[in-house]
C-alpha cells in the first residue's frame, strides 16, 4: 500500500525507473561512454599540467581525443598547382591546432570521414584539401554526410561585370576564391594604350551573380564602370634571370618579356648602364608591369649580357582581347557589406593541440616565446643550463648551438652509436641513452660541420655528457685552453680607447705576431707612453748587441699577452650556422648577445669572428703600373708581406663600400699615391652562373699555353670532369711586353665563364706561355653530393659571392664600381708589415 497520501509513491516509482532504464539503454550506454571519454580527456590534461613542471619532460603537444574543426567556405582560398592533381583548396589554422588523424562526421561511429593522403594533405598550420569541402561540385552544396549550417559574414564589397550573361556564373568563368581583383586605370600612351593597377582585392566568394572581396581588401563604391582583370598566382611565379633581347620596331629599344602582370617591387635587373654601375630602374630604364616590357632609356654595354628577375600572375578572365586583355564593363555592386555563407562542422580524433606550455612556463621568462618543437625545448634547457649552473665556457658554447637551432646531447651518458653522412641535405648522429638504451637521433643541416672524433671507430667508445655539442659551428675557447688565440685578433675598439676620445686606428689595434723594427716613425703608430715601447730595447727591455737592429711587438700585441687575454675569451662561428634553415631561434649577433653574451662574467669581453678568414694580395710590380689581386689562402701565417702598403682608417670612404682604403706608393720615381677601394658583391642566384644547390672550393692549376693569334681565346686547362663545372676566379700570366708585365683588359681578356683567355697585344713571348690559375671547381647536390676529401663547402645565403674577380682595374683612382675589384668571402683584413 502507498506509504503516503500522494497516488504515485517510491516503490512505483522505483518500477517506473527500471523500465526506462531498460528501454532506453542505447541511450544510456552513449552517455556513459561520453562520460568515459570527458574523464579519460579530464585525467590526461591532468598528466600533462603535472609533466609541464619540468622543462625536460613537458609534453611538447597535447593530446585531445577529439577536436572540433568548422570550415566556413570563404576561409578556403584556391591554390594552382604544377598539374591539376596538385591544385588544392586551402585552409589555414588559426587556433593551436597541430596534426589529427581524420576529419569525421561524428565523434562515435562515424559515417563520413576525410583521410590524409587521400583527401587532404596536412601542413604546418595549413589544411591542403584535394576538392573544397564546402562546394565540392560547384553547386554551393557541401559534402554529404556532414553537418552544416548558415552564417551571416562581413565581406570587403561585392563586384560584377555588366556584360556577363546573366546564365553564365563566374565559377564557369574559371574564377575561383583566392584569384585577385584587379581594378585597373588606362590611359593614351604614343605607341599603344597603357594600363596599370589602381588596386587588388583578393576574392573571398565566388557567387553566380557576384564576386565578394575579403575585407582586408574593400571595395569602393563607384558608379562609372571599371577596368578590371582577373588574377592568379601560378604554381612558380619567380622567373629568374631570364635574358633580355631587346628590338627597335617600336621606336624605342624594347625587351618583351615572357609573362605579363609583373608584381611591382619584384623585379630586379642586372646589367651595366652607360658608365659601367648598375642600371637604375626610372633612370636607365622603366618598366611596363601590366605588359611584361621593359624600355631602355640610356645605352646599356652590351657585353653585360642583361638578365631580368621578376614574379608575375597569370590572367583567369577575361580570357580573349587584346594583350594584355582587359575588361571595361566592371561595375562595384556595393561597399563592404555581409553575406551568408556556409559552415560545416567536422570531427578530429586523436588530435595533437599546442597549448604553448613550453613557452608560457619557460620561455615567458626569458623574453623568447616560440610556437613549441623539440628544437624549442632544447633551444630552453641550453639558456637555463647556462644561467643557473653559470656562464663557464663549455656551457657558453653549447648554449650558443642551442640558440642557432643545432641540437646537442641530451643526457649524461650517451653513447655514439652511429654517423650517417650518406644523404645529400643531412647528416644524422645517433646515440644511446643510458639506462633505457634508447636511440636518440641528432640531424644537422648538411654543411653544419661536425666534430672530427665522431667516426664509426668511436662507435660504443665514445661517451658524452648532457648539453656536449656535436658540431663545431661554434667554438669558444680562451687562453687556457688555447694560448695563442689572441694572436693576429685585433683588439675591439671597447678595449682600447684612446686618451684624447678619439678612436684607435686599426694599425695600433692589431696583435700581430709578428715583429716591428724599432724605428723612429715605425709604421705601426707607436707613442710615447704605449706600454713595452722602450727606448733602445724590445718590450721586455732586451738590448741586442751594438750594430744590430732592434725588433719589438706591437702595442696591441703586448696589451694582449699582458692585460687583456686574461679578461678575454674567443667565440668562433662558422656563417653556416646563421644560414641553413634550423637556425630558427636567432639569426643575427644580437640575438646571441641578449640571450647567451649577456650571462657572461661581468670582467671578461668576447671577441666574435667568423670560422673562414680570406686574405688579400696587393702586387706592384712596376712603378706606374699596378694590379690588385685577391686570392684565398687557408694559411693566415702564408700571407706575403709587401713594402710600401699601408692600412688607413678613411672616415670619408662611400658608406657603400667597407671603409677602408689603401693607400699605394707606387716609387720614388712617380711620386703617386693612388687609393685602392675594396667591397664585397652580393651573391645572387643565377648570376655568376650561381644554381639553388651549389658547392664549391677553390684550386689552382697550371700549365704552359700558346697565344698564336690576337684576339683569338684560348681554353685554361684545369676544366673539372663534368657534371661539375668551374668559374676563374684569379688568372696569372708569366709573360711581358717591353719588360713590363702584363695588365688585365689591357693586354689581355678573361672570360670567366667559358674559362679562356684572350690575347690583345704583342705580348714578348707566345708560346709556351706559363698559366696559373685559381679558379671554383662547382657542383651541384642534383647531380651528386660534396666530397669533403676535396673541401667542398656549400653557398652561404647573405654571403658576397665567392665568383666574384679582377678586372678593369687599370685606373683604379676613377673606378665608380668597386665590386669589379676582386673577390671576396667574408670581411677585408689586410695584414702588412714595414720593410726590414
Amino acid at each position: 500500500m502507498p506509504l503516503t497520501d500522494f497516488p504515485h509513491g517510491f516503490l512505483e516509482g522505483l518500477s517506473d525507473f527500471w523500465q526506462r532504464f531498460f528501454n532506453e539503454a542505447d541511450q544510456l550506454d552513449a552517455m556513459y561512454q561520453g562520460s568515459a571519454i570527458l574523464m579519460g580527456q579530464a585525467y590526461l590534461d591532468l598528466l600533462s599540467n603535472v609533466l609541464a613542471v619540468s622543462l625536460k619532460d613537458a609534453p611538447v603537444f597535447h593530446k585531445e581525443y577529439f577536436r572540433l574543426v568548422t570550415l566556413r567556405e570563404d576561409q578556403l582560398r584556391y591554390e594552382r598547382g604544377a598539374a591539376s592533381d596538385d591544385d588544392r583548396w586551402v585552409y589555414a589554422i588559426t587556433d593551436d591546432l597541430v596534426a589529427f588523424a581524420s576529419l569525421d562526421n561524428r565523434v562515435l561511429e562515424p559515417t563520413a570521414s576525410l583521410q590524409e593522403r587521400l583527401d587532404y594533405d596536412f601542413a604546418p598550420r595549413e589544411i591542403r584539401f584535394k576538392v573544397d569541402p564546402t562546394d565540392p561540385t560547384g553547386t554551393g552544396v557541401p559534402l554529404p554526410g556532414f553537418a552544416r549550417r548558415g552564417l551571416d559574414v562581413a565581406a570587403g564589397g561585392a563586384f560584377d561585370d555588366t556584360a556577363r550573361a546573366a546564365a553564365t556564373s563566374w565559377a564557369s568563368l574559371g574564377v575561383r576564391k583566392g584569384d585577385t581583383l584587379r581594378l585597373l586605370d588606362v590611359g593614351p600612351d604614343p605607341l599603344h594604350p597603357q594600363q596599370r593597377k589602381r588596386s587588388d582585392h583578393a576574392i573571398a566568394l565566388v557567387r553566380h551573380a557576384a564576386l565578394f572581396v575579403s575585407t582586408a581588401t574593400p571595395l569602393v563604391a563607384m558608379a562609372e564602370p571599371q577596368s578590371y582583370l582577373v588574377l592568379r598566382h601560378p604554381a612558380r611565379p619567380d622567373v629568374t634571370f631570364e635574358p633580355l633581347v631587346f628590338s627597335d620596331s617600336d621606336g624605342r629599344t624594347t625587351a618583351s618579356l615572357g609573362h605579363m602582370h609583373l608584381d611591382e617591387g619584384s623585379v630586379r635587373v642586372f646589367a651595366r648602364g652607360p658608365d659601367g654601375a648598375d642600371v637604375v630602374e626610372n633612370v636607365d630604364y622603366v618598366i611596363d608591369h601590366e605588359r611584361g616590357e621593359l624600355h631602355r632609356l640610356t645605352a646599356w654595354q652590351e657585353s653585360s649580357a642583361p638578365t631580368i628577375h621578376y614574379t608575375w600572375m597569370e590572367e583567369v578572365w577575361p580570357q580573349d582581347g587584346g594583350v594584355p586583355r582587359a575588361s571595361t564593363t566592371g561595375v562595384v555592386r556595393s561597399g563592404p557589406t555581409t553575406t551568408r555563407v556556409v559552415q560545416m562542422a567536422l570531427w578530429a580524433p586523436d588530435a595533437l593541440v599546442d597549448r604553448r606550455v613550453l613557452a608560457r612556463n619557460f620561455g615567458s621568462l626569458i623574453g623568447v616565446e616560440r610556437d613549441s618543437s623539440e628544437s624549442y625545448r632544447a633551444f630552453l634547457r641550453g639558456i637555463f643550463q647556462l644561467y643557473v649552473l653559470g656562464p663557464v665556457l663549455e656551457r657558453i658554447e653549447s648554449a650558443l648551438n642551442v640558440v642557432l637551432g643545432l641540437p646537442v646531447v641530451r643526457d649524461d651518458g650517451e653513447v655514439l652509436a652511429g654517423v650517417d653522412t650518406s644523404e645529400a641535405l643531412v647528416n644524422r648522429v645517433t646515440t644511446q641513452r643510458p639506462g633505457t638504451r634508447q636511440l636518440a637521433t641528432y640531424e644537422f643541416p648538411k654543411e653544419t660541420p661536425l666534430r672530427a672524433d665522431l667516426t664509426k671507430a668511436q662507435v660504443g667508445r665514445l661517451t658524452f655528457q648532457a648539453f656536449e655539442p656535436l658540431t663545431t659551428a661554434i667554438t669558444v675557447t680562451d687562453y687556457v685552453q688555447a694560448p695563442s688565440w689572441w694572436q693576429s685578433v685585433m683588439v675591439p675598439p671597447e678595449l682600447f680607447a684612446e686618451a684624447s676620445g678619439t678612436p684607435a686606428t686599426r694599425t695600433r689595434r692589431t696583435a700581430s705576431p709578428f715583429y716591428v723594427k724599432h724605428v723612429v716613425g715605425a709604421n705601426d703608430q707607436p707613442r710615447f707612453g704605449d706600454p713595452g715601447l722602450k727606448v733602445g730595447a724590445d718590450e721586455h727591455g732586451f738590448q741586442p748587441p751594438p750594430g744590430h737592429a732592434i725588433f719589438r711587438h706591437r702595442l696591441a700585441f703586448v696589451l694582449m699577452d699582458r692585460f687583456l687575454k686574461y679578461h678575454t675569451f674567443f667565440v668562433r662561428f662558422d656563417p653556416t650556422a646563421f644560414a641553413q634553415a634550423g637556425a630558427r631561434f636567432a639569426r643575427s649577433f644580437s640575438d646571441l648577445e641578449t640571450l647567451v653574451l649577456t650571462a657572461k662574467p661581468s670582467h671578461t669581453f668576447a671577441i666574435v669572428q667568423p670560422a673562414t678568414t680570406f686574405l688579400d694580395r696587393v702586387q706592384i710590380p712596376e712603378a706606374g703600373v699596378y694590379q690588385p689581386q685577391r686570392y684565398h689562402d687557408a694559411d693566415p701565417e702564408a700571407a706575403e708581406v709587401y713594402p710600401g702598403v699601408e692600412a688607413l682608417p678613411d672616415p670619408g670612404q662611400p658608406s657603400a663600400l667597407l671603409g677602408l682604403g689603401l693607400r699605394v706608393g707606387l716609387g720614388a720615381a712617380t711620386g703617386l699615391q693612388d687609393r685602392v677601394l675594396f667591397t664585397d658583391g652580393p651573391l645572387v642566384f643565377g648570376a655568376n652562373d650561381w644554381r639553388f644547390g651549389d658547392y664549391f672550393h677553390y684550386e689552382t692549376v697550371s700549365g704552359p699555353l700558346d697565344f698564336p693569334t690576337v684576339g683569338v681565346p684560348v681554353a685554361v686547362p684545369g676544366l673539372p670532369a663534368p657534371p661539375r663545372r668551374r668559374r676563374l676566379v684569379l688568372v696569372h700570366i708569366n709573360a711581358t711586353l717591353g719588360e713590363r708585365q702584363l695588365v688585365e683588359n689591357v693586354d689581355y681578356a678573361v672570360d670567366p665563364r667559358t674559362g679562356t683567355l684572350t690575347r690583345f697585344t704583342a705580348w714578348d713571348h707566345v708560346a709556351g706561355v706559363l698559366v696559373s690559375v685559381r679558379q671554383l671547381d662547382i657542383g651541384n647536390l642534383a647531380e651528386a653530393g660534396p666530397d669533403a676529401t676535396r673541401g667542398d663547402m656549400p653557398l652561404l645565403l647573405g654571403a658576397p659571392d665567392p665568383a666574384h674577380r679582377t678586372t678593369r682595374v687599370v685606373d683604379i683612382a676613377a673606378a665608380t664600381d668597386a665590386r669589379d675589384l676582386g673577390f671576396l668571402e667574408g670581411a677585408l683584413t689586410v695584414r702588412v708589415l714595414p720593410a726590414v
